[in-house]
């Protein structure tokens, strides 16, 4: 809304919104944007110091990395050990109602099969 002759007036809500994120850009600029860096926190430790602490790191990563990967080895296992026992159930359940799974014919007889029929073709 304007008033003739005025600035527009802000939307309320907006304006809400803005006095808000300016409250708190402050407070963040008031606790952390004006101190000077501390000297005193930089780490002063030797090039060797340093190597060490991330040899062991690397170490750490490596056996963690092993883990995982003997944890997927294990988890792969047991769900194909559970999808063989489902799939062993399932067989078991069409053999108790006694429905009749279809059977793949002999693959000698395919080639009989596949004779008789070429050479009643020719």
């Amino acid at each position: 809304m304007t008033v003739p002759g005025g600035p527009p007036k802000p939307d309320s809500a907006a304006a809400s919104t803005r006095s808000w994120l300016a409250r708190f850009i402050g407070s963040v600029k008031a606790a952390f944007g004006n101190h000077p860096p501390d000297h005193e926190a930089v780490d002063q430790r030797s090039a060797n110091a340093l190597a060490l602490e991330r040899t062991s790191l690397a170490t750490d990563r490596t056996l963690m990395a092993a883990d995982r990967s003997l944890m997927a080895w294990i988890r792969t296992a047991l769900s194909m050990i559970s999808f063989g026992f489902t799939i062993y159930k399932l067989l078991q359940g069409f053999a108790a109602s006694g429905t009749q799974l279809a059977s793949a014919p002999d693959p000698d007889s395919w080639a009989v099969t596949a004779y008789v029929q070429a050479a009643d073709y020719y």
